[in-house]
């Protein structure tokens, strides 16, 4: 007996069609259900009617050996293929997912073959966007909004899958038959399990597929051409778990092509289409609410009847998304761009997120996070999805594990949480600021991490081997190591300690190496705080410090402002270690006194390191002083102003200047030509912008007393100060406001 054949064509994710698709199949009551999912999908199917579970959730296919290669199938609530299965499952009927296998899509080359070239510009349309051609046909610049109006807010009609199925029929008939590939071998995979389910003697047989595709069934005898070739190649492994999703991964991005406008609007007009309109509005109204802006229920009431208002104008049956879009803004936002952006984006999509419990048939790296989330009592904070600061003190048990967890995230760069960068120095090192964030790709991360190995040990080796053959950079080597150390594990610190060992053997950058000192140290004192040993971090520095002090004359040399800076930062960060250590002072000190030594130094770094000498015991003040007459005397104006500069940075002592650098200061400033000055005034105006008022104070003090004891000047420098009005410029310099 030839089975009866029910094709559904519907509109993924779209609440219309979820809702005639549970009538239709209530009416017709198949004993077989075929669904448009991956072959891979029938382990998957009997997970979805677990009571734990929180829609949306999304079925996550991909290769152990292709961990680049993974597909995303979201179900929402209203997805009518998630519906079908509840429905088959929950009437003991059985469910066939009839989809071309993953395995063999991920044997495609999509320009591999043109099937598509001898079509006609408008043929060619009709494939690519079949709903927009159609919505241009009726007069639609859109064809979401042409099949949310005609189709989707259509729940009751039992004639309009036959309708839809007439459509992209003569469609297909127009475009020859043809398609992309993949599209072809798709369809052709489905009829040939369509044909073979029919073999087995099944009286009614429902589909649910999209419904571009809905009439390749018509055409039971259509004979596999192109699915052979691509099936002997199918040896990929492929796996497959569910994961939470949330409607902001549902909506229509150009991420994913399949999703909705406004996946919260699809969710109420499931729930109940005759309070969609109104649920809509007051979700809209709660969230500007929340936002601080006072939404009155009268607004509401108001928004409702001008939503109506507009879908009659407009011919619509039901108010659509851009009705209340239209009737929201003109009502809650009185013109205001910032509430109307919160209607775009917050009301629109909606902040909804589903659950999958962590359960045996989720992959052991899965397990043993969860499990770390239990243990940290963040697990709460994971499910919820929401973002929160988290004020951490280290002295607390708790907040120690917290910790190590964090960065134990960090490490396999699973972007939940982030470490605030600003120093908290008035609570003392102990104390940690975080923020967590939770999205959907956060779960994807933890699959692809999974796929590294079985336990901890594993996935940490296994990870830093990969990261450590993808980069040479050593700021990247030791942020993970220090991560590592921070997490409390153990594993992979002899690998990483190598590879930085070795790269900065490579390493001749004085740059480069001198950046990694300052958070080397940083861990180095953290290293009781967190319970590693910093022996480890203390060999890293033992060989980047004095190969530093060896490369910095050579790179001290030349006259380019932005090298200068770079070389600059370089001694400060070399300078501020050595001043807390008690090994490198003597290289270090006959380094400084190299570079001024030689006359090839750059000025700006000249200048940087008489200013570190003077802050040390027992300056030569003599041998400063004959500098300064040099600099003065002998450079050019370009030449004097970076060393000033190089003097300057960040040199906030200026009450203990020697009288003979003021003396010539002052008389450098005085002296300067109009151009020289004005960039030199910029340059002051920074340096003196944090200086304590105090200190201020007490420069312009010393200032003034150097100034000559007789108060009477010549007639001319009183002239040159008046017409250049430098002295009161300068004197600005000083002041307390």
């Amino acid at each position: 007996m030839e089975s009866e054949i029910k094709v559904l064509g519907i509109r993924h994710h779209g609440a219309g069609s979820c809702l005639r698709t549970m009538q239709s199949l209530q009416d017709f009551k198949p004993d077989h259900i075929c669904i448009e999912l991956p072959y891979e999908a029938a382990d998957l199917i009997n997970q979805l009617n677990t009571k734990e579970i929180e829609f949306p959730v999304a079925m996550l296919f991909y290769s152990p050996k292709k961990i680049n290669k993974s597909t995303y199938l979201p179900l929402a609530e209203f997805s009518p293929e998630l519906q079908a299965i509840l429905y088959g499952l929950n009437h003991s009927i059985p469910i066939t997912p009839i989809d071309l296998p993953i395995a063999i899509q991920y044997q495609l080359n999509s320009s591999a073959e043109k099937l598509t070239q001898n079509l006609s510009f408008e043929q060619k349309n009709m494939i690519r966007d079949p709903i927009g051609y159609l919505a241009k046909l009726d007069g639609f610049q859109d064809g979401e909004m042409w099949w949310e109006t005609h189709i989707e807010h259509n729940t009751e009609s039992k004639e309009l899958f036959e309708l839809i199925l007439s459509l992209m029929t003569t469609l297909r008939v127009k475009s020859n038959h043809q398609d992309d590939l993949e599209t072809l071998l798709r369809e052709e995979w489905m009829v040939k399990t369509v044909n073979q389910i029919k073999s087995l003697s099944y009286k009614k047989i429902a589909i649910v597929c999209g419904a571009w595709h809905a009439p390749i069934f018509n055409s039971p005898n259509q004979k596999t051409k192109l699915v052979a070739k691509y099936e002997q190649q199918s040896k990929l492994e492929i796996k497959s778990c569910l994961i939470p999703w949330s409607f902001e991964r549902l909506a229509l991005n150009q991420h994913y092509t399949a999703g909705i406008q406004s996946p919260v609007w699809h969710q109420f007009l499931f729930k109940n289409k005759s309070t969609a309109v109104s649920a809509w509005l007051s979700h809209a109204a709660k969230i500007l609410r929340n936002f601080k802006y006072a939404i009155s229920t009268a607004q509401i009431i108001d928004a409702v009847l001008l939503a109506r208002q507009i879908a009659t104008l407009r011919q619509h049956t039901l108010p659509c998304i851009e009705d209340l879009l239209d009737s929201s803004i003109a009502t809650f936002c009185e013109g205001k761009s910032d509430l109307i952006e919160f209607i775009k984006t917050k009301a629109l999509i909606g902040n909804q997120r589903g659950n999958v419990p962590i359960n045996q048939n989720s992959l052991p790296f899965q397990q043993i996070f969860y499990e770390k989330l239990k243990k940290t009592k963040l697990l709460n904070l994971w499910e919820s999805g929401e973002s929160k600061e988290i004020h951490l003190d280290l002295r607390k048990e708790l907040h120690f594990s917290q910790a190590q967890f964090f960065n134990f995230c960090l490490l396999l760069s699973i972007p939940w949480c982030a470490e605030s960068t600003e120093e908290i120095q008035s609570h003392g090192n102990f104390k940690e600021e975080w923020s967590t964030k939770w999205n959907p790709d956060i779960e994807h991360r933890i699959i692809e991490i999974s796929l590294l190995g079985n336990s901890i040990e594993e996935v940490i080796t296994n990870y830093i081997n990969e990261k450590i053959s993808e980069t040479n950079s050593l700021g990247f080597l030791c942020t993970q190591l220090m991560y590592l150390l921070k997490s409390g594990e153990k594993y992979g610190i002899d690998i990483l300690l190598s590879r930085i060992q070795t790269q900065a053997n490579f390493e001749n950058d004085v740059s480069n190496l001198s950046e990694l000192i300052h958070p080397l140290y940083n861990a180095i004192q953290y290293g009781s705080l967190y319970q590693y040993e910093s022996e480890i971090l203390t060999s890293i520095v033992d060989r980047i410090v004095p190969k530093c002090i060896l490369l910095l004359p050579s790179a001290s040399i030349g006259n380019d402002p932005i090298y200068g800076k770079k070389v600059i930062k370089t001694i400060q960060r070399l300078n501020l270690y050595i001043e807390n250590q008690d090994s490198y002072k003597s290289e270090w000190g006959n380094c400084l006194l190299s570079l001024l030594d030689s006359n090839k130094t750059h000025p700006m770094v000249s200048g940087k390191v008489w200013q570190i000498l003077l802050s040390q015991e027992n300056p030569n003040h003599e041998k400063f002083a004959a500098e300064i007459t040099y600099v003065f005397d002998h450079l050019t104006e370009d030449q004097q102003l970076l060393w000033i500069e190089g003097f300057f940075t960040q040199n906030q002592s200026f009450y203990s200047f020697p009288k003979t650098l003021l003396q010539s200061l002052d008389n450098w400033l005085i002296g300067l030509s109009s151009e020289k000055f004005s960039k030199a005034l910029l340059f002051l105006r920074r340096t003196f912008a944090d200086v304590n008022p105090q200190d201020k104070l007490k420069l312009l003090h010393s200032i003034q007393k150097i100034k000559n004891p007789n108060p009477i000047i010549s007639q001319k420098e009183i002239n040159f100060l008046i017409s250049e009005n430098r002295t009161a410029i300068i004197q600005s310099l000083f002041s307390n406001t």
